[in-house]
């Protein structure tokens, strides 16, 4: 009686563990998918970043502009004009720097998602693996050991050196 038992539970152990290789890639996507969505906000962030420091620069530039022709001084002139350009190449490059961190970071969570998703179906293939060695070693127990029912009368067939000539 003890076959049967063996059996169902090597069964249910492979089951066991072929379901909780399915949960772990389950899992591996939401997570990939939450952060996919965490990237999609720091882009967004990043380029309203950009745009509000555009907006301001452009907003320094142009009282810088009007301080210069106030005091009488063209900025499209001379040392104020070297001075003008100057300011605006920075507000630019700090614009761009903005940009690029952001874009940085929202690589860094895409590559987290895909990881994610990367673990997540490895766990399943190992899960597959490991439970098809277990019922394998089910079934491989319960024939060695008799769990498998055998008509009444029916013995297994005795190995004999004459069946296994064939190996040498």
């Amino acid at each position: 009686m003890a076959g049967p038992l063996l059996i169902g539970a090597g069964v249910l152990n492979a089951l066991g563990t072929l379901s909780s290789g399915r949960e772990a890639e389950r899992v591996g996507e939401a997570n990939a998918r939450s952060l996919e969505m965490q990237a999609g906000s720091v882009r967004a962030a990043t380029a309203a970043r950009e745009g509000l420091q555009r907006q301001r620069s452009g907003d320094a530039l142009a009282n810088q502009r009007a301080a210069l022709l106030q005091s009488g001084v063209s900025p499209t002139s001379g040392t104020a004009l070297i001075g003008v350009n100057q300011s605006t190449y920075d507000a630019e490059l700090d614009a761009l720097t903005t940009r690029y961190e952001g874009l940085l970071q929202a690589q860094g969570i895409d590559t987290q998602a895909a990881m994610s998703r990367y673990e997540g179906k490895a766990k399943k293939r190992q899960a597959n693996i490991s439970g098809a060695g277990q019922l394998i070693g089910t079934a491989g127990a319960a024939y060695l050991g008799g769990g498998f029912m055998r008509p009444a009368g029916v013995a297994p067939a005795p190995i004999s050196t004459a069946n296994v000539n064939w190996i040498r």
